[in-house]
């Protein structure tokens, strides 16, 4: 059978092809469809857009018993950015280090690494350097760099050397016989001796005389600057690496206090990020 024309607002098509009328509310809710999913595909194309942060923190909370090592950590630091996290001693830092290097897990929350959660996929991308010495003591300076171009694809010998000189690092002691700042500036000249996408430094100069506190600074702005690595330093010694900063997290009893763009919050606050975590901290 069939019909055409227009009946009660309808336009339809017959059996045999011809245009059928559809209601116009029904007219309508196609219409409102249609919108809402490309804007969906809008919003997600957008997303897909959006540059993934080298790190980001989402709700981290690690507790140990007795005391909640973070409490909700939440902030990113963005490809190529030098982000502080700031607090005085047992404030979490180190656990939040920890986590993002993949040696331990938070109890919730996340951390992830250019999107990926800490795990293998990351240890590529990841270069860390813990508070505490863990080279071994026994090998000579020049042993250790062999053992790091064995174990971290894309070591540069080249890049370690030209550092080291800068660092003034003896190649040929044995670590037991350096210094504790000489340790720590070898430490950091291994860490950049590969191309790590994120660098994670917990407490790099602490312990250190400030003769040495200096040249670890220079030496992270020679390994890190031109290739614009991101980096997470973790300290209660602002004042110092204050000048090396794009943006901070200030963190107290495992809580985020503060965090933003440095020079927005020096606006603010109308003080250096050194005196204000003084008088609010103290």
């Amino acid at each position: 059978m069939k019909r055409s024309g227009q009946e009660n607002g309808f336009t339809f098509r017959s059996e045999m092809g011809e245009r059928e009328e559809v209601p116009e509310a029904q007219e309508s809710k196609i219409t409102v469809n249609d919108r809402a999913a490309n804007q969906k595909v809008d919003t997600e194309q957008s997303k897909k857009s959006e540059p993934v942060p080298a790190l980001e923190a989402l709700e981290v909370k690690k507790r140990y018993p007795g005391v909640d090592a973070l409490d909700g950590v939440s902030f990113t630091v963005g490809k190529g950015r030098v982000v502080g996290l700031l607090g005085p001693n047992g404030s979490g830092k180190s656990t939040f280090m920890r986590i993002a290097a993949g040696q331990t897990r938070p109890r919730s929350g996340n951390v992830l690494i250019q999107g990926l959660e800490p795990g293998l996929q990351t240890r590529k991308l990841v270069s860390y350097v813990p508070e505490h010495d863990h080279l071994y003591s026994w090998m000579k300076v020049e042993e250790a760099v062999d053992f790091f171009a064995v174990f971290f694809p894309g070591f540069s010998r080249e890049r370690v050397g030209e550092m080291m000189e800068f660092m003034k690092i003896p190649r040929g002691k044995k670590i037991s016989n350096l210094s504790r700042g000489m340790r720590t500036r070898l430490k950091l000249v291994l860490a950049l001796g590969w191309n790590a996408e994120l660098l994670l430094l917990d407490e790099p100069l602490s312990g250190i005389d400030p003769a040495s506190r200096e040249k670890v600074l220079q030496g992270i702005l020679q390994g890190c600057g031109e290739r614009g690595v991101a980096m997470l330093i973790s300290t209660h010694l602002v004042g110092e690496v204050e000048p090396l900063l794009d943006g901070v997290v200030f963190l107290e009893e495992g809580r985020v206090q503060l965090k933003g763009d440095c020079d927005h919050i020096r606006e603010e606050y109308g003080t250096s990020l050194d005196q204000l975590m003084r008088r609010e901290l103290a």
